[in-house]
């Protein structure tokens, strides 16, 4: 689980973006992985953060596997009363 832009929510995506695949590719320098496959889990902007993070970890696209995304705004976000957007913050505060 992420935490490079927990106190950077209001930065730039592609600057979010660059920081999320910065600590990814520090994790794997120091657990020293060889045979790994890379699995990307978002919610919300999460989502839109990974994909923005996918081009700076092109060295790694051998071991990509997965990429789920749950309400995340890739073409934009046009209604604010999304039942969609909803039910995902219900979802994520009831694994708290």
């Amino acid at each position: 689980m992420s935490s490079c832009n927990e106190e950077a929510t209001d930065d730039h995506i592609e600057d979010l973006g660059k920081r999320l695949a910065e600590e990814i590719k520090l994790f794997i320098s120091k657990k020293e992985i060889k045979d790994f496959k890379l699995s990307f889990l978002g919610h919300s902007l999460g989502g839109v953060v990974v994909r923005a993070a996918l081009p700076y970890l092109e060295s790694y696209r051998g071991c990509m596997h997965s990429f789920l995304t749950i309400g995340s705004p890739h073409l934009g976000y046009l209604y604010h009363n999304s039942v969609i957007i909803k039910t995902g913050m219900w979802f994520m505060n009831q694994m708290h």
